[in-house]
């Protein structure tokens, strides 16, 4: 009997790491700037904390900044492989910058560490993607400028939650 309780929360426990949960978009949008002063700041643990979980969920400018923790080793160890498979995943936005840097940066690598690249971005996509994390990005123009911003919305708040690397995954 007493195996049986066991492992019937061994069950409930394992789903309820998978299942989604819902996400409360003000406390997203304020962990998402207190992670990106931080990070402005240099204070890279502390925006590697707010900012790593909202890079999970799709969050673009997370993304951003997560990437460049990992291709500077900033709190984190020092990964090209995973800072640019979260830079690809942040030029989903279609930020021209963001787009040039990531193009700049993999034009730069061999063909063989853009196999590798070719190969977790698409993992990478497959999770904290805007598909997969339901994002979208338009392009407006502010009233009186000639600046166009990129916005980002997260369309679904219910999020399904994976795990970051933080060390390079065998490939």
């Amino acid at each position: 009997m007493l195996k049986r309780i066991i492992l019937s929360i061994l069950f409930v426990t394992s789903f309820n790491s998978f299942a989604q949960r819902p996400l409360d978009p003000n406390f997203a949008f304020q962990k998402e700037r207190l992670g990106l002063k931080q990070f402005k700041k240099g204070d890279y643990k502390g925006a590697f904390s707010n900012l790593s979980e909202l890079a999970a969920w799709g969050f673009k400018d997370s993304q951003y900044a997560v990437a460049f923790m990992f291709l500077k080793g900033q709190h984190v160890k020092q990964s090209t492989l995973i800072g640019m498979s979260w830079l690809a995943l942040a030029a989903e936005s279609e930020r021209k910058d963001w787009v040039n840097q990531f193009d700049s940066f993999y034009s730069a690598t061999t063909e063989q560490e853009q196999l590798k690249l070719d190969k977790m971005i698409k993992n990478y996509k497959s999770k904290f993607g805007m598909k997969a994390q339901r994002v979208t990005c338009s392009k407006t123009q502010k009233p009186g400028s000639l600046r166009y911003v990129i916005d980002c919305i997260k369309g679904d708040y219910y999020v399904h939650k994976y795990e970051i690397d933080l060390i390079e995954p065998e490939l």
